[in-house]
């Protein structure tokens, strides 16, 4: 039997279900109800629409070699460069 990683992506079918206890059920039902009641979701909404937007004048400008993409850095490398920032 696999353990969950909440770190890992998993997958599953639309048609696969899952079963959760009354109290998980109201949980989240409370939780996305005091958020909508906060008008946090109207501020969501808003910012997704500007994700959209971001995304595709960045998507339109790789298109355009405007913006290149930049190799990953491995781990250990990001934690040399984070060290050097803070000796300057």
């Amino acid at each position: 039997m696999a353990i969950y990683d909440p770190k890992k992506r998993y997958t599953w079918t639309p048609q696969d279900r899952f079963e959760m206890t009354g109290e998980q059920f109201g949980m989240i039902l409370n939780s996305m109800r005091a958020i909508y009641s906060t008008g946090l979701v109207d501020a969501m909404m808003m910012i997704a629409e500007a994700n959209g937007a971001i995304e595709a004048v960045m998507a339109e400008a790789v298109k355009n070699d405007i913006v290149k993409e930049v190799p990953e850095v491995a781990k250990s490398g990001i934690s040399d460069i984070k060290q050097k920032l803070r000796k300057t």
